[in-house]
């Protein structure tokens, strides 16, 4: 999920030229994006942003794409993958712990909220729309907690 979020906000929001990358540091966010066409960026941005597609397929057109390229940007693909599938571990990990010093009610909306954004049955849209209805159906204390542990906000503390 995340590796799909990175590919999409760099393919898209950055829209990076060899020409700068080759003289910017620190390194861009995404290197492998680096080394596409125009035309295969333009590939990718079209998988990425299909709001039809469940996020397992998604995931399986951008794997399908990296397969048909040099086995160069295939290894820098599955090399990007895996750290961010590490990262997301760690993440987890410290949220998994972080999460059992809030509220019983705080716990389950988290619980909710993390079976959503793990459902790869879901379009990015589907789990969007489920997440936030989720949060807006909590009350401002519950909503105030979900904020303190979200995942997406480590700080390198959580408590």
């Amino acid at each position: 999920m995340f590796v799909i979020f990175i590919l999409f906000f760099v393919s898209f929001v950055g829209k990076i030229n060899a020409e700068i990358a080759a003289t910017s540091t620190p390194a861009p966010l995404v290197p492998v994006l680096i080394n596409l066409s125009t035309e295969e960026r333009e590939q990718l941005e079209t998988i990425l942003l299909n709001q039809n597609l469940a996020i397992k397929d998604m995931n399986q057109q951008v794997d399908a794409f990296f397969e048909s390229k040099s086995a160069s940007l295939k290894s820098q693909y599955e090399t990007m993958k895996k750290a961010f599938a590490d990262s997301l571990k760690v993440l987890t990990d410290e949220h998994e712990k972080a999460i059992k010093s809030a509220s019983p009610t705080a716990q389950v909306a988290d619980a909710q909220i993390r079976a959503i954004a793990n459902n790869e049955t879901l379009t990015t849209l589907q789990q969007n729309r489920g997440i936030l209805q989720v949060y807006l159906g909590q009350t401002p204390e519950v909503q105030q907690e979900l904020n303190k542990y979200a995942i997406f906000k480590r700080t390198g503390k959580m408590s």
